[in-house]
Order: structure tokens, then sequence, then C-alpha cells
């Protein structure tokens, strides 16, 4: 049973050798095996109240990971966690493999699995076209308010315990036959996470392209104190590999998120709701080639404005309304 690492796996695998088990405990009944050991280690159980009540059976089966959490004092089960277990990502992780299949390969789907992009970041990006939801209820019937921008670049824990909630909801997903997971069946969401499939390539292309285009518009990038450390060694001045952020191929420059974020939010100047399902109003790629050294020399003066320090520019609102508002006259055909 060493290969079985869920616990339908294992499930299986204990009724396929139920007979090798019950002989073995019977050899160690009989045997003096027993009569040594001197210690015990104590285990719990969660089992239903009643094996014979369906609806029983069913309400554990939905509470068991808060019910597992709740028992474990020494390590809290994390709400990514929680969430993978549940199912939450497969639609998401489906999508990112049909659009970008090299990006979906890297990212740590399930905790500890050892990928070299965390989960939170594509979750957090998620909440740009999951914005455009219209009103969703939470298991309480309270309704389930979108992230604001600012949080998707300095609170990704709250955005994946906000994507927990809407994924939870009835009016998002249904319980399936399988323990308990669920399966998606909001065409809102399901548009949304198309739409996040196509972000990380975008954020790259923006990553990419935003320092050339700030010395463009008058700035001088690697001035900034910030950029300095992230590109420079400080003890002998050799300049750093780097890497875009979820493609992982080399870059001229790097820069800190909190430049890129509200520029990455901008894009939602081209998306909408239309009869239920959240689409691109325009190719993005497209747009931002045509558009983004425009959009960067209406932005860029946010960072002086925010004294060039990436953690104000990511968390000031004012960098994405500064940012939003360049997209949209770039839409209009203003800039």
């Amino acid at each position: 049973m060493k290969s079985s690492v869920t616990w339908d796996d294992f499930k299986k695998a204990w009724a396929e050798n139920r007979d090798s088990i019950d002989t073995y405990l019977e050899d160690i009944r009989n045997s003096k095996i027993l009569n040594t050991i001197d210690f015990y280690i104590p285990i719990e159980l969660l089992v239903p109240k009643n094996i014979e009540d369906r609806a029983c059976v069913d309400s554990f089966k939905n509470d068991l990971l808060e019910i597992c959490a709740a028992r474990n004092n020494n390590v809290q089960l994390q709400t990514s966690a929680k969430a993978n277990q549940r199912g939450y990502f497969d639609e998401l992780k489906n999508l990112l493999q049909k659009y970008n299949p090299s990006v979906c390969r890297q990212v740590e789907w399930k905790t500890n699995d050892g990928g070299k992009i965390k989960v939170q970041d594509i979750i957090a990006l998620a909440w740009i076209p999951l914005s455009f939801m219209t009103n969703v209820k939470d298991v309480n019937g309270r309704s389930i308010e979108p992230v604001s921008p600012n949080k998707i670049y300095g609170a990704k824990g709250s955005c994946m315990a906000q994507f927990e909630k809407l994924m939870s909801s009835t009016q998002v997903t249904f319980e399936t036959t399988n323990d308990y997971r669920r399966e998606l069946s909001n065409t809102e969401v399901a548009t949304a996470f198309a739409i996040t499939a196509q972000l990380p390539e975008l954020y790259d292309y923006i990553y990419e392209k935003f320092p050339e285009y700030y010395n463009t518009a008058g700035g001088k990038y690697k001035a900034i104190t910030a950029v300095k450390k992230m590109n420079y060694d400080t003890n002998n001045k050799k300049k750093k590999n780097i890497v875009a952020p979820f493609s992982k191929r080399g870059v001229p420059t790097a820069s800190p998120d909190g430049f890129i974020v509200p520029l990455v939010c901008g894009l939602r100047a081209i998306i909408k709701n239309e009869n239920g399902r959240i689409i691109w109003t325009t190719d993005p790629k497209r747009f931002l080639e045509n558009n983004l050294k425009k959009i960067v020399s209406d932005y860029y003066g946010i960072l002086s404005v925010c004294e060039y320090d990436p953690q104000k520019v990511g968390k000031a609102t004012q960098s994405y309304n500064a940012a939003l508002n360049a997209f949209k006259m770039a839409q209009a055909g203003i800039l």
C-alpha cells in the first residue's frame, strides 16, 4: 500500500488485500510480539455518526476537511490544500494546460509538490476576471465580494480564502459522489478561468517590456534603488540572471511586482460580462503590443508619487486607478 497517495487509493488497496491483512493481524495476535510492546500510540478516528443515514454521511464528507483542520493542532491544513482536495483548481488547471502547458507544469497545485510557481499567484490573478461576476452568495446566504485590485498584490492569502469561499457556494460548484470533491457548474466562473489561464503570458509580456517603456517615457529605471537590488549583486556589482515570473524565460531586467501588478490589473478595461460569460473585448496580446508603450507613458509617474517604493505602488489604490484609466484611454484611442 506504499503507492497509495489518496484515501480512495488506500481504500481500494485495503479491500483488495483484506485477506492478507486479516492473516497478518491474526499472526500478531497469536505471537508474543504484543507482550513486548510497552507503549501506545494515540490515534483519533473520524467517522459519521450514523453510517446508515445517507444525509449524515454526505454531510460528514462535506465537512471532513474542516474537521481535520480543527483537530490538527500542530499543522493547520492550508486553505490551498483544502481547495485542491475539493477539486476547486481542476477546471483552472485544465484551462491553463490548454493555453500555457509549460506554466501549468510549474504550478504547485498541491502543497509541497515542489512547483516553481505558487498556486496562490495564479488564484490572485483569477480575481481580475472574477471581479466581473454577478452576485454570488456563500453557504450562509451572504454575498461574496470580489477581491479589490490592491489585494492581488499585497494579500494573496485573502485572495485564496475568498476563492475558497466562492468555490464552496452552491451557485458555483456541486457535490459529486467522489467523497468531498465538488465540480464547477457556474458559467461565469468557468469563462473567468479561461481568461485567468491567459494572464500569466500577459503578465510576463508587461514584465519584460515595462523597463524599456519606462525609460522611453523619460524615466531612468535602473536608477531606482529597488530595481538595482533586483538586478545586481550588491557585493561585486555583477548582473544577476533574470527570468520572467511565470514562463521563467530570460528577460533583460527584473522588476518589483509592485510596479507591474497595477498594470496587469488594468487589463480589466478590456474585459466584460456579456450575457453571463466573462470575455475579452479585444485580443489582449495584440492590444498590449499596440498600446502598452503609450499606457506606460501615462502610468509611469505614479512611481515617483509613491517614492519609487514597490510596496507603496503595489498597495496604493491610486496606482490601480491610474493604470486602469490609462488602459481605458488607450482603448478609446485617446492616448
